[in-house]
């Protein structure tokens, strides 16, 4: 009668294992299908593709954030599951049994990884991109503080004339203004080609 007793909790307890996996898959499968989703929608902003504009990715922040709390939710039903899952594979006879409890438990493993990876992969990304796009704007003001500022030296030149030392004057004032410009002009493209790009 005891060993009755031990063989129905067991079952009852293998059963109610198998179901707690099964629901703990369909969530992993949802999931995963969101973080896909969510790398779809941002894919353009990281790859650089023009239409999504980085300053937008606060929402994108916060879904990935909102997913990182889901998953670290769920991590101690993840972590209950693999211990119990252990303890039933040592526990049974059937070397069948065992090796399909270790795959399954395998393969919960190893999309429980995938999730923490492709969310902390994905979140990197965003933050990056948006590092990226501060770093520019800042290139930028700096760029056009500085293109202001030799508006105002150009302006400050004064009309050409008097006599030929004022003229070699402004003269080598001109040539300096036009070597600095043309030391700047990679900079000033490149900066304009990364807003470009963004």
């Amino acid at each position: 009668m005891a060993r009755g007793k031990e063989l129905h909790a067991g079952l009852t307890s293998t059963n109610s294992f198998h179901a707690s996996v099964d629901e703990f898959s369909v969530w992993m499968s949802q999931t995963e299908a969101r973080l896909e989703i969510l790398e779809q929608e941002t894919e353009p902003m990281m790859s650089g593709s023009t239409g999504l504009h980085p300053g937008n990715s606060t929402a994108f922040n916060a879904q990935c954030q909102d997913l990182q709390d889901e998953i670290e939710k769920h991590r101690e039903m993840y972590l209950s599951l693999n211990s119990t899952g252990k303890k039933l594979m040592s526990g049974l006879d059937s070397q069948e049994d065992a090796t399909m409890l270790h795959r399954r438990l395998e393969e919960m493993n190893q999309r429980w990884n995938y999730l923490k990876a492709k969310s902390i992969a994905i979140r990197s990304r965003l933050e990056n991109t948006n590092e990226d796009w501060s770093s520019l704007l800042v290139s930028l003001r700096e760029l056009v503080d500085w293109v202001i500022k030799k508006e105002n030296e150009l302006q400050a030149l004064g009309p050409v004339g008097g006599d030929e030392n004022t003229i070699r004057k402004q003269q080598d004032d001109t040539r300096a203004l036009r070597r600095q410009l043309y030391d700047k002009r990679p900079v000033i493209e490149n900066k304009l080609l990364s807003g470009r790009q963004f």
